[in-house]
């Protein structure tokens, strides 16, 4: 009995669901402090939990204070329009620390949350949701579990959302693996640094380019360096590449705000909503662009084999899946562990433990379906790192693409007038991939995986289509040299273009958000890539033969080819850049269109830092390390001319070989 009425009044306390009629809730110390000191009235029967607050009330009053001067009080101000979720004082909780006889008492924070029931609020109340879902903070001492808490249908607490300050500082064996593998990468790193600059600065000849694979000097000057144009290169495809990774990082950025115990919820809540906003929801294009580059340099650069025989092309279909396996594995495979076991330990929060549990243990339970690159059929509904769906598409796409590349290569090796039969193949297989997911979609109303393949395979496989058309005619006269006026017809085709482009982005804006149903936006998201892909299409066309004018001028920098380089690290650690920035939130926050654009300009530095990094210490010296195994393999006559190296090597990178990615 004596515990039932300690959990009662621990109820009252924490969870705060005290009414008075006139809705304000009773929460003050003088009623906590009455219902610890009835808690532990005798002493004969104590819980560890009871024993650890009457130590600390009897002899450590202020830690005994803190704990309740922690914890969340509710309902806090403006809670009617304001944010679900208060986390209370965390640092002020887990500081709190008491030596006593039988060991050390912590602070123990915990997130807990609780949904009020609408029997409880006085009827004449209106305006208000009474069964949503708060979270607050509890502070406690570390010997008290979930289970003293968690007795009603209206309270959730678990033990896995509690922690002291002492838990977080736990090495496990993972934890101690991970240290010891990124010493030895740093190891490499300056050993081979340092003997490239010394060999450098000797003006010797290295011998072996595996000494320098580990070189920032070498790999640094090789994502620095810039090329001129030439009719080998797409180079707008740079600028595609940078701006469609700092929409992404937009989109990814302004939706964390949903993350945080914003002040201004209602504002919050319906801001993506607005006209203005309209290029969050369109940042899902960004990553309709990418497939298309993907697809195009695939077809672009496949056609420079054609003439190899049929047998030899079918053959070497493996050896081009594990090369590109093993050229973009590696940089995500460094995210995953590091994440997994060291990330842990860079930051703190109220939502730090349980925000990392959220995010890691899908990577724990689905590891090989991540690795296996298939986790956006298998578990989509369980991601490890939800913004990797795309490496697991890109993949699929790329296995595929044989199936479509071959016959075509076949085609134009025997006559080049084959080009015709080709284009209206793949316009038939376009098609198909439009009426695809929309038919799927219309018939399976309760389908709901957002991160198929199949739904984004029409922007690859326009790629494709259009990457063979301009291989094959990038020697012969285009459209602009047989039509009169050509600077007048471009003119209009570009205006067209970017009207177009526009209208994409709004129409994909007004389906999603007012509420036209799901047959109108499954139709819209089925018609608007391909739209999407002709728009692009021109774009590279009319910059490829000197027509882009100022916006290929914009998109050609030297500087995109810097940011085009690093785009594919930069999309893998991203994410990890931004939810970091979130678990570490400790408090409410006002939010504004400028504190957007603020944290969006942020992430976007921090991102390709962070990239930079990541691709010298992971990404370019392992693609060096499997070139050379490759070369082992490879007979004299095709160490230098691997079929790999043409196909994903990007157009604008020359040397450094890119994944035709991002």
């Amino acid at each position: 009995m004596q515990s039932k009425m300690f959990h009662w009044v621990f109820f009252l306390s924490f969870a705060n669901v005290v009414f008075s009629r006139d809705f304000e809730i009773l929460f003050d110390f003088e009623k906590f402090d009455k219902a610890i000191v009835s808690s532990f009235a005798n002493g004969d029967s104590l819980t560890p939990c009871q024993e650890q607050y009457r130590e600390l009330r009897t002899q450590n009053y202020r830690a005994y204070v803190s704990l309740f001067d922690a914890t969340s009080k509710f309902p806090w101000t403006g809670v009617l329009t304001a944010s679900i979720k208060d986390w209370g004082a965390y640092d002020e909780c887990v500081d709190v620390n008491h030596e006593y006889s039988k060991g050390t008492i912590s602070g123990k924070y915990c997130v807990s949350g609780i949904i009020l029931p609408t029997s409880i609020v006085p009827s004449n109340i209106t305006g208000f949701n009474y069964t949503e879902f708060f979270s607050l903070g509890l502070c406690l001492p570390n010997a008290c579990t979930a289970n003293d808490f968690m007795l009603f249908n209206n309270t959730i607490i678990y033990d896995r959302a509690c922690h002291t300050k002492q838990d977080l500082k736990k090495f496990t064996t993972g934890d101690i693996v991970m240290i010891v593998v990124l010493a030895c990468f740093a190891t490499l790193i300056i050993i081979s640094t340092s003997y490239d600059v010394y060999m450098h600065k000797k003006q010797k000849k290295i011998s072996n380019p595996l000494y320098v694979a580990f070189s920032y000097f070498k790999n640094g000057r090789k994502i620095l360096e810039t090329s001129k144009k030439n009719r080998e290169q797409i180079q707008i495809f740079n600028g595609f590449k940078t701006i469609s990774m700092a929409w992404i990082i937009a989109g990814h950025s302004f939706n964390v705000w949903y993350q945080y115990t914003v002040i201004n919820r209602e504002i919050t809540l319906h801001i993506a909503t607005y006209l203005r906003t309209a290029y969050i929801s369109g940042a899902t294009l960004s990553v309709d662009t990418f497939f298309y580059i993907s697809g195009f340099l695939m077809g672009f650069l496949y056609m420079k084999q054609k003439s190899k025989p049929l047998k030899k092309q079918v053959l070497g279909v493996p050896y081009l899946i594990v090369h590109r396996y093993l050229r973009i594995t590696p940089a995500v495979a460094m995210m995953y562990f590091f994440t997994i076991t060291l990330f842990k330990h860079l930051g703190t929060g109220p939502i730090w433990k349980v925000g990392l549990d959220t995010f890691i243990d899908p990577c724990h339970k689905h590891w090989w379906s991540f690795f296996l690159y298939v986790q956006n059929y298998v578990n989509y509904d369980e991601l490890c790192w939800i913004h990797t769906w795309y490496l697991s598409a890109d993949m699929q796409m790329f296995i595929f693409s044989p199936i479509l590349l071959i016959p075509a290569a076949v085609l134009l090796a025997k006559s080049p007038q084959n080009l015709k039969l080709v284009m209206v193949a793949m316009t038939g297989i376009n098609v198909f991939f439009i009426i695809l997911p929309l038919t799927i979609k219309l018939v399976f109303t309760d389908y709901d995986n957002s991160f198929d393949t199949h739904s984004r395979m029409i922007n690859f496989t326009f790629g494709i289509t259009f990457g063979i058309f301009m291989q094959e005619a990038k020697n012969k006269i285009s459209w602009f040299g047989k039509v009169k006026s050509p600077s007048y017809y471009n003119f209009v085709i570009w205006i067209a273009v970017l009207i177009s482009m526009l209208f994409v982005v709004l129409i994909n804006h007004e389906m999603t958000f007012n509420g036209h149903g799901h047959t109108a936006l499954s139709i819209t998201h089925s018609l608007m890539r391909p739209v999407w892909c002709t728009c692009l299409s021109w774009m590279v066309y009319s910059s490829y033969h000197g027509y882009g004018g100022i916006v290929n001028w914009i998109l050609t920098r030297p500087i995109f080819q810097i940011t085009s380089k690093l785009s594919y690290c930069m999309y893998i650690m991203h994410a990890v850049v931004i939810f970091h920035f979130i678990l570490l939130t400790r408090t409410k926050v006002w939010f504004t269109d400028y504190m957007a654009f603020i944290n969006w300009c942020a992430f976007f530095i921090i991102t390709f830092l962070v990239s930079m990094v990541w691709s010298l210490s992971f990404e370019s010296p392992l693609i060096i390390i499997e070139k050379k195994i490759f070369e082992l393999f490879s007979s004299p006559q095709t160490k230098n001319k691997s079929p790999s190296n043409n196909v994903e090597a990007g157009p604008t990178q020359e040397k450094y070989k890119e994944h035709g990615k991002f």
